[in-house]
């Protein structure tokens, strides 16, 4: 009887190592600068450099995801919130190797004295807010031993958006963000 038990608690373990995740919650890191800087590198060291956040992603399908990072400012009257919701199509690489591409837009929500704005305008038009906000372009890397998955992410931002399409990238303003994510399910 032991070591049916011994077998299957290995067995199960093995087989968490290559699932793939419904759903993924955890901390996330943006460098705030864009890697086109000749001295980006060097400017590593400094963490007023980089924004704090979360992330949380929800698998969909084995090749279709949301990912939501966000950053996170407390000032002193005011509370911000940074994200780049996207949508992806995933291809996993192997059974714990997960590659997504996909598109988004970024969204900054900021409390100012009880007003909230989205992208520095009332909260009210946030259909046309969200409508008229520039698109990017997401490339993420995840890695997902067990309940830990491990992801590395370029966004490249584009001068379109959804009402005026113009899907040329802006490489010059690419930024980079890492994220450690707990896995569900």
């Amino acid at each position: 009887m032991k070591r049916i038990a011994l077998m299957l608690s290995i067995l199960v373990t093995c087989l968490s190592l290559y699932a793939t995740p419904t759903l993924q919650l955890g901390g996330t890191v943006f460098y705030e600068k864009v890697v086109s800087d000749e001295d980006w590198v060097e400017e590593l060291s400094d963490l007023d450099n980089f924004g704090f956040g979360i992330e949380a992603r929800l698998n969909l399908f084995d090749w279709v995801s949301l990912a939501v990072p966000a950053t996170i400012g407390f000032g002193e009257d005011s509370f911000t919130l940074g994200t780049m919701p996207s949508l992806n199509v995933n291809l996993p690489v192997a059974d714990f190797l997960d590659l997504a591409f996909g598109v988004g837009t970024r969204q900054n929500f900021m409390c100012q004295n009880e007003d909230w704005l989205v992208n520095g305008m009332p909260i009210e038009g946030f259909g046309d807010v969200f409508l008229n906000a520039n698109l990017f372009y997401r490339a993420a890397v995840t890695f997902n031993i067990g309940f830990i998955g491990v992801g590395l992410s370029a966004a490249v931002p584009t001068e379109g958006s959804f009402r005026h399409f113009d899907a040329m990238p802006s490489w010059e303003e690419t930024r980079i963000s890492a994220s450690v994510l707990v896995n569900f399910f």
